[in-house]
């Protein structure tokens, strides 16, 4: 047997893995073998050192006294002190705790108080998760319902849910569609610029700068540009890659830039407003699409 290895989530809590007859085996505390260490209970900055403990603790018993592992046979997984209902939720909080975005993290908490609706009692089943799945017809939506509950069920297996209550789940197949390119740009662009002037402008910027639409054009400000509007400078927390972005801005979009700003037809944003200097003038406002 292998030196068990100590681990702490995001929440803080401690366990100790080892593996036992090709089985991996996930301890929250030492109850199961009669040791009396619970790391969970000990202030959150004593849980990683009273979770060493428990792990030499537990490699001595089996070491020492193999007979003691009888309490293992048969079971694919040690069964824990928590509910498939507190796994589920300590597995949405562990989520909740990494830097995802906000959109990310609500929809994971809809599928999990989706799920813990479903629960047949306070047990999750197979049956449990196609209800929950069978309310979306799209095969769009099918599988990004399905990714969130085995991104949320495969953490709550640390918590001792079984991986046979959520596996396998099927993938549904999506037809492709073949997106042909677009031959005129020039005239689609004129035909969204009568259609929505703010549109259209959205339009420049994801097809002039590759801007993504939902979040790096959508909130977009005049702080972001550089003083000659030259360059568009993006922070990680709002860029899908997670990364700074540092962008050019085409000289006929800049064109257009200036326009607005000159003759003061500038949409206010409702959260902030900067000052630009163009042309050595300096005209208060911000941008939006």
């Amino acid at each position: 047997m292998k030196y068990p290895k100590v681990t702490q989530l995001k929440s803080g809590e401690v366990y100790v893995s080892f593996n036992f007859n090709k089985r991996r085996i996930r301890l929250f505390n030492g109850s199961r073998l009669g040791i009396d260490l619970y790391p969970n209970s000990a202030p959150i900055e004593k849980r990683l050192e009273t979770g060493n403990i428990l792990a030499y603790e537990i490699y001595s018993k089996l070491k020492n006294s193999p007979q003691n592992s009888s309490v293992f046979e048969g079971q694919s997984k040690v069964k824990l002190d928590y509910s498939h209902k507190e796994a589920l939720q300590k597995a949405l909080t562990d989520k909740q705790a990494l830097s995802n975005s906000r959109h990310h993290k609500n929809l994971l908490k809809y599928v999990c108080n989706q799920l813990i609706e479903e629960l047949s009692d306070n047990v999750l089943t197979k049956q449990s998760i196609d209800t929950v799945l069978s309310r979306y017809t799209n095969n769009t939506s099918y599988n990004t319902i399905r990714a969130y509950i085995l991104n949320l069920c495969n953490q709550a297996s640390i918590y001792g849910l079984p991986t046979e209550s959520f596996k396998p789940i099927p993938k549904l197949r999506q037809k492709e569609v073949l997106h042909k390119p677009i031959q005129d740009i020039r005239s689609l662009l004129e035909e969204i610029k009568s259609f929505n002037s703010a549109l259209y402008l959205c339009c420049l910027f994801t097809y002039g700068c590759l801007l993504r639409p939902h979040r790096e054009v959508r909130e977009l400000k005049w702080g972001d540009f550089s003083e000659n509007l030259k360059y568009i400078s993006l922070s990680g927390n709002r860029s899908k890659s997670g990364r700074n972005r540092i962008v050019p801005v085409p000289e006929y979009l800049r064109s257009i830039l200036k326009r607005i700003l000159m003759c003061s037809l500038v949409v206010k944003h409702p959260f902030l407003e900067t000052t630009l200097k163009v042309s050595g003038v300096a005209l208060k406002g911000s941008l939006s699409c």
